[in-house]
Formats: C-alpha cells, sequence, structure tokens
C-alpha cells in the first residue's frame, strides 16, 4: 500500500494498491475498505455512524481470475475533509476451491493506518498513539477532543472505544483514555456506557461484538485527581456493558475502560484494532 499527498484535511490523497498472485486461483478478490470513511461518507460527514455486523463498502474492488505472477495495481484519491485516524483495510479473498487448498489462504488482509492532521500526516502500519496530543481521543475516525465528544456512533450505541491489542496478549486496552461515551442526565451525577466491538474479515470488512469478555473501570476526578470508583461486569453477548454510574457530573469526572477476553480461544492475530479469532 502506498499513500501519496498532503495528507491535510480537505486535500486529495492517493492511495495504490499493488499485490501479486503467488498462485492460480480462478474467483479471487482484492479490496481496500476504510470503515471509518465509508461511513462518514455515507452521511456526508454529517454523522459516521459505524454499522455492526454488516460489510463496510470498499474503496477499491477487483474481483477476476489470477494467474500466477500476475501483478494487479489499484488506485484511488480520497479527500478527507477532516482531521483524523483512519483504518485502511487490504483484503485477499479466494472464493475458488483450487486444488491446493492447504497452500492456499482463503482470507489474507494487511492492515495500515491513515493520519490526517492540519500540519500533515502520513500512512502508517501500526496504531501509533504517539501521534495524538494529549488533548486528542485516541481512536480510529475524525479526531475529537477530551472536551468535544466524537461523533462516531454505532447504529444502536453510543461511541466504542478503539481496542488495541497490548503488547500481543489477549488482553484489550480502551485506546481512549478521556471521558469516553458519558451520556448527560440531570446534574448532579452522569453515566457512562460503552460496547467492545473487533473488526472481522470474512468477505468484507465488519464490526462484530466481542463475546465472551469481562472489563474494569476506573473514574477519576478531574477537580482532585482522585480515584472516586471502580468497579468490573460482563460484557453482554451484543458487547455492550450496562449503565455504569459516574458519581459527579460530567465536566468533572474521566472514565477508562480496560476489557479483557475470557475465552481461551481468542487470541490476537492482528496488531492495531486487534482482529481476534474464535474457533
Amino acid at each position: 500500500m502506498e499513500a501519496v499527498g498532503s495528507f491535510k484535511p480537505g486535500h486529495p490523497v492517493h492511495l495504490t494498491l499493488s499485490a501479486r498472485a503467488n498462485s492460480d486461483v480462478h474467483d479471487g478478490e482484492l479490496r481496500v475498505t476504510l470503515p471509518e470513511v465509508a461511513s462518514a461518507e455515507d452521511s456526508n460527514w454529517d454523522v459516521v455512524v459505524m454499522a455492526v455486523g454488516e460489510d463496510f463498502r470498499p474503496h477499491i474492488e477487483v474481483r477476476q481470475s489470477f494467474s500466477a505472477g500476475d501483478r494487479i495495481r489499484e488506485r484511488v484519491t480520497l479527500n478527507i475533509p477532516e482531521p483524523g485516524y483512519y483504518h485502511v483495510a487490504a483484503t485477499g479473498y479466494r472464493h475458488s476451491s483450487e486444488a491446493e487448498p492447504g497452500r492456499l489462504a482463503d482470507v489474507s488482509r494487511q492492515d495500515y493506518w491513515l493520519w490526517i492532521a492540519e500540519h500533515g500526516g502520513k500512512l502508517t502500519t501500526s496504531f501509533d498513539t504517539t501521534l495524538f496530543s494529549a488533548d486528542d481521543r485516541r481512536q480510529t475516525g475524525p479526531r475529537g477532543s477530551q472536551r468535544r465528544p466524537s461523533r462516531v456512533r454505532s447504529k444502536d450505541a453510543n461511541i466504542t472505544c478503539t481496542i488495541i491489542p497490548d503488547d500481543g496478549t489477549i488482553i484489550l486496552q480502551s485506546g481512549c483514555p478521556g471521558p469516553g461515551p458519558i451520556i448527560t442526565p440531570p446534574e448532579p451525577s452522569a453515566t457512562a456506557t460503552f460496547k467492545v466491538m473487533y473488526t472481522r474479515s470474512d468477505h468484507g470488512i465488519s464490526n462484530r461484538p466481542v463475546p465472551d469478555a469481562r472489563y474494569t473501570y476506573n473514574i477519576v476526578s478531574n477537580s482532585t485527581g482522585a480515584t472516586v470508583g471502580t468497579g468490573a461486569g460482563q460484557v453482554w453477548s451484543d458487547g455492550s456493558v450496562g449503565m455504569i454510574e459516574c458519581k459527579g457530573p460530567t465536566s468533572d469526572r474521566r472514565i477508562s475502560f480496560t476489557v479483557h477476553t475470557l475465552n481461551a480461544k481468542a487470541k490476537v492475530k492482528w496488531g492495531g484494532l486487534g482482529e481476534l479469532a474464535y474457533t
């Protein structure tokens, strides 16, 4: 994957996918998918509605037969109007059944992240948290701040924090150190909730709930720095958790989450957003 451009909001970025067929494949498919960009484009960047269980629309899609040695080069030009960190997934799928099924994988995937910033950005091969300032929310999609809630939403719940693997272990750490998806009821107490998702590649790229997981949380007072609440619970089958009482107003509460998988058969296969394999 190559990216060329100024990487500034509103400026064109040219993404080029280059691939080589290692074997004969009668029916193969290559895709490049930017989940947050596709979701934002569907609403003209009014809101980023992240579908759950549905394939995101690819920006590059090639389906054909491939002979060993064939080289493929496809390019797409994007104009991303808002600064942020955008997931780019390059995937290959084998739809046909070849004579050597044991040697050929049905799905292959490589993940990248596109950093768009006012002073220029870049394409990275891992989710680089050092690119964020102290005031940024460390998440994919348009960049929110600690004072301004993110506009990324799932279809039936509040924002889900980006889940980033912790050095290849099966423990997943929330990538949002800020207030998170705070819902503000009447004073004096705020509440929070979240969903735990992972990015899955079967035929297309989609978000799926993480089953068999538990979570812990820590609530800190912004004014005193003291911990005012801790807790733990089980993630429900749809990836959601119950409502958490923050014991104070939104303006004076900061909540962080850690999610742990309980499924012994789950393992991190890729970096960045952390795809999980369930067998």
